[in-house]
């Protein structure tokens, strides 16, 4: 982010979805160390890879946890390396988390 005063459009950043505002220490923006920005793309990434692991309105297993061998169907990732699975509880359908590594593909 260019913070010269001259080139001062942040229009683009605030468009983006999911962007509610900038973190500003008064009147400038918070400076975020490329470590930071690293571990974000990383996390952001990995939840790319559980997208490709499975398709959404794919059938899964869990194969552990407190919902272990209850089938449901693969909604997507969440993006906090979770994945959300719609399985049925109490004769209704309820989306819950589940670590990617603890679902099984049904053919």
């Amino acid at each position: 982010l260019d913070t010269d005063s001259q080139s001062r459009s942040w229009a683009p950043i605030h468009s983006t979805r999911g962007v509610a505002r900038l973190v500003r220490f008064g009147s400038e923006p918070a400076r975020v160390s490329e470590e930071l920005i690293a571990q974000l793309r990383e996390g952001q990434a990995r939840s790319a890879s559980v997208q490709r692991l499975f398709e959404p309105e794919q059938a899964v297993r869990i194969a552990r946890g407190p919902f272990a061998g209850v089938e449901g169907i693969f909604q997507m990732a969440d993006g906090h390396r979770r994945a959300m699975v719609l399985i049925e509880m109490l004769s209704r359908p309820v989306s819950v988390p589940v670590d990617p590594a603890a679902l099984i593909a049904l053919t």
